[in-house]
């Protein structure tokens, strides 16, 4: 069975380009053309350029996605925790996770906003109870 064919990627598509543009370059350096050569060359590392960006962009929706799902299903998890039939907790307890999930978020979104600054990350917050 064949596989179905699917669209090209950004990525692949400027890398394509990219390589189209590289060939004319090294045609027109065949023929001694240098202002076509440099024109040419100048157009393929700028699709090159764009080919980087455009898989920074896909690894981020590709591995961005799988780490919100699975921090949607850590925190359905979570909420699993509030069944008094299975488990015993206290007001402490609530307070403390409310604490820890606030701080783990607001510290993955302070990362966000420093990495616009070009600043460190933040520091990651670790889950602990006392008990």
């Amino acid at each position: 069975m064949a596989k179905p064919k699917t669209e090209p990627t950004e990525a692949q598509k400027a890398y394509k380009t990219a390589s189209e543009v590289h060939k004319k370059a090294k045609e027109a350096n065949a023929k001694n053309d240098n202002e076509a050569t440099k024109k040419a060359l100048e157009k393929a590392v700028a699709h090159l350029k764009s080919v980087k960006v455009t898989k920074n962009r896909e690894s981020f929706i590709r591995v961005g996605n799988g780490r919100i799902d699975a921090a949607i299903k850590a925190l359905n998890g979570l909420g699993k925790l509030a069944s008094p039939t299975s488990y015993e907790y206290g007001e402490t307890d609530v307070a403390t996770i409310k604490m820890l999930v606030g701080d783990a978020f607001k510290s993955a979104m302070a990362a966000f906003e420093m990495s616009k600054t070009k600043q460190a990350k933040g520091a990651a917050v670790k889950a602990t109870f006392l008990q």
